[in-house]
């Protein structure tokens, strides 16, 4: 076995489908993921849309659907190793978890123009998601055409705040890196970093915001 199948070999049993369920659980219970009531309007907007459409429309919107998991699988990996990546950068080259990390590489890097374009799987998996939808609008009533746009809407979300926390994720195994091989005092270096990076992502508040939600007496 050559060193670079051995490697491949741990990437897939790190980041097989337990990974992805874990992500997804996990999103459904941080701080900060202000979609659950679009989680909530997901099965009755499903729900109606499947038992009005016809054959071929119910085709396309598992095609749809097919292609968010695999936005999701990609999205998921892409933005573990972007933390573990901005991770060290932080430390060795003071580059700024947020701008420099979350908003450089995984932001802007691949759910924006032209980041996206570097990442062609992604990039066509959108393309032809957004197509079909656009299909399906227009043989669709205004009605349906609400409920496409709420799963719709959720799909995304659930790329993207999975991703989020594969990146908070990827970030955190670098601080343990870093704590493991330099020592403690690169971990206590690292926090002040690491309590921003949760903040952005909203899963951690100000002393002051915490008081005016009362969590503070």
């Amino acid at each position: 076995m050559t060193v670079q199948e051995m490697i491949a070999q741990m990437g897939e049993r790190v980041f097989d489908q337990s990974f992805q369920e874990c992500l997804s659980a996990t999103c459904q219970t941080l701080p900060g993921m202000d979609f659950l009531t679009e989680e909530d309007g997901y099965k009755s907007a499903m729900d109606r849309l499947t038992s009005t459409i016809g054959k071929p429309e119910l085709e396309a919107l598992k095609q749809i659907e097919g292609n968010y998991g695999e936005e999701f699988k990609y999205a998921t990996l892409f933005a573990f190793r972007a933390g573990l990546c901005s991770g060290f950068g932080q430390y060795f080259a003071s580059q700024d978890i947020v701008e420099d990390g979350f908003e450089k590489r995984l932001v802007h890097g691949l759910f924006e123009l032209p980041g996206m374009q570097r990442h062609p799987l992604f990039f066509k998996k959108r393309e032809e998601s957004l197509k079909l939808i656009q299909k399906l609008e227009e043989v669709t009533n205004e009605e349906l055409q609400v409920n496409l746009t709420t799963i719709g809407c959720v799909w995304e979300q659930r790329v993207y705040s999975a991703a989020c926390h594969s990146f908070y994720c990827g970030y955190l195994v670098a601080v343990k890196v870093l704590t493991e091989i330099i020592g403690i005092d690169a971990g206590a270096m690292m926090l002040p970093h690491t309590l921003m990076l949760e903040y952005h992502l909203g899963y951690t508040r100000s002393f002051e915001q915490a008081e005016s939600h009362g969590l503070h007496t």
